[in-house]
C-alpha cells in the first residue's frame, strides 16, 4: 500500500485545506475517500485530486485560499513512518472562484452537501465559505436558500466543469477504469460508492479550525513534548 505505487481498488484519503484571505491563520478542511481504479497510477490519483479540488474552487467564494491539498493511505504515517504513504501538494494562487458584490456569511454557517448513496445513510460534505448573505433568508426561524433551484445549479454545474461526475458512480460496467469518491466504514471493510453529490441544506458548524503556528510556537510545543516524555533529574540531598 503506498501513493507512489497504487494497486488496483486501494482506498485513499483526500483532505483539500483551505482559509480565509481575512484571516490566513485559521484553516479548515474537507475530506473524501477515493478508491483507486484497477489499473492506478499515482498521476491518474492526482488527476482525480485535481477534479476534487476544482469542484470546490468553483463553488467556494474567491475569499476562499486553497492552501494544500493532501493524498494519503489508509495506513497511519507513523506506524512505521513511510514518505511514500502520503502526498502533500502545496497551492499557490488557487482561489475559490465564486464572485460577489454582497458580504459573505460567517465562516461558522456552511452548505452541508450529502454524499447520496444507493443504499443505507448517506455522506456528509459541510463546506465553508460558500454562501453570501443573498444566498439566504429566515424561514420560521430557520436559515434556508432563498434561491434553491440556483444553488442546485451552481452545484451541478461546478461539478461537470470539473469533471468530478467522472468520480461519482453512475452504473456503468466502465467504472473499474475510473476513480471513484466512496464512503468507508470505520474499520475499513465495507465500501459503498458515491453516486452523487448533493446540496443538503444550510447548517452550523463551530468545530475549531486547524490552528497555525509560527516557527517558535512550533519550538516550544515541540520542547514542552520532550520534557513531559524526559523530565528532568532531581538531585537533592
Amino acid at each position: 500500500m503506498s501513493v507512489a505505487n497504487p494497486t488496483g481498488s486501494e482506498l485513499f484519503t483526500l483532505v483539500v485545506t483551505k482559509a480565509h484571505l481575512g484571516n490566513p491563520d485559521d484553516t479548515w478542511d474537507n475530506t473524501y475517500e477515493l478508491q483507486a481504479a484497477s489499473s492506478p497510477t499515482l498521476e491518474k490519483l492526482v488527476a482525480s485530486c485535481s477534479k476534487v479540488l476544482a469542484f470546490e474552487q468553483a463553488i467556494h467564494l474567491n475569499s476562499t485560499r486553497f492552501t494544500q491539498y493532501r493524498l494519503s493511505t489508509r495506513t497511519a504515517d507513523s506506524q512505521p513512518y513511510n514518505p511514500d504513504n502520503f502526498k502533500t501538494q502545496p497551492l499557490s494562487g488557487y482561489l475559490g472562484l465564486r464572485a460577489s458584490d454582497v458580504n459573505s456569511e460567517p465562516l461558522f454557517m456552511v452548505g452541508n452537501c450529502a454524499k447520496a448513496m444507493l443504499t443505507g445513510k448517506q455522506g456528509k460534505l459541510a463546506y465553508r465559505n460558500i454562501l453570501t448573505e443573498a444566498d439566504v433568508q429566515s424561514s420560521g426561524g430557520k436559515a434556508v436558500l432563498s434561491n434553491s433551484a440556483a444553488f442546485e445549479s451552481l452545484i451541478s454545474d461546478a461539478k461537470s466543469s470539473s469533471g468530478l461526475n467522472a468520480l461519482l458512480s453512475n452504473g456503468l460496467t466502465n467504472e473499474d477504469f475510473s476513480d471513484k469518491i466512496v464512503l468507508v466504514s470505520s474499520n475499513g471493510l465495507t465500501v459503498r460508492v458515491v453516486i452523487d453529490i448533493v446540496f443538503s441544506r444550510i447548517g452550523s458548524l463551530k468545530t475549531k479550525f486547524n490552528r497555525l503556528q509560527t516557527t517558535e510556537q512550533r519550538l516550544a510545543s515541540s520542547l514542552a513534548r520532550r520534557s513531559q516524555k524526559n523530565p528532568p533529574l532531581l538531585i537533592g540531598g
